[in-house]
């Protein structure tokens, strides 16, 4: 992170240098939330599943157990 963000501030006289990390929260965000799904978590409500299942952060809906 910090060589892109040193890259991007390099081209943008350091006011550019943020932006990877916003971009970066982003990605992880989604990637931790796919691991706590694969663990076994499920969404707290349907509305949750539908906005989870809209961002194809799921594939399709589960239902509980």
């Amino acid at each position: 992170m910090f060589i892109t963000a040193a890259a991007v501030g390099a081209f943008t006289f350091g006011f550019g240098a943020w932006i990877p990390g916003i971009i970066f929260s982003f990605v992880y965000n989604r990637i931790y939330i796919k691991d706590l799904l694969e663990k076994g978590y499920l969404p707290a409500d349907e509305q949750t599943k539908m906005e989870l299942s809209n961002r194809g952060i799921i594939s399709a809906v589960k239902s509980a157990v």
